[in-house]
């Protein structure tokens, strides 16, 4: 999980020293480095919900939990449409600012990272439960 943002740190970095071809680079990088977290999310994001209904005590308290959890990630989601959008806006626009979208997308890395945590502590509660 920490390869993409480090990518993007280089990335943010020869932007910096780059002409218009290097903007398009930057632009390309950016696009692999979103694509890239969000494949690792959709994935994280199955085991949590895997997870959830292999520790939910009840089939109720199972929607419930999805419930909350799906509530929880609407903002990761709404992250990762804001940073598609800025991405969009700076391959059209010649003069949209490319750190806008440097900040969305280092938004998401501690969201995620929200998530991993999640997961741990599903999966204990997962072992305890299960003999």
């Amino acid at each position: 999980m920490r390869a993409p943002v480090t990518r993007l740190l280089v990335v943010l970095c020869l932007v910096a020293a780059c002409g218009a071809s290097g903007r398009q680079k930057a632009i390309r990088s950016s696009v692999l480095v979103v694509n890239e977290l969000r494949d690792s999310y959709l994935v994280l994001d199955k085991q949590v919900q895997f997870a959830i209904v292999d520790t939910a005590k009840t089939h109720e308290d199972g929607v419930k939990r999805l419930d909350e959890y799906e509530e929880k990630t609407k903002s990761i989601d709404d992250a990762f449409a804001a940073a598609y959008r800025a991405l969009a806006i700076v391959a059209t626009a010649e003069d949209a600012p490319l750190p806008n979208v440097f900040a969305l997308i280092n938004k998401l890395k501690p969201m995620i990272d929200g998530l991993v945590d999640e997961l741990v502590k599903l999966k204990k509660q997962a072992k305890e439960i299960k003999p």
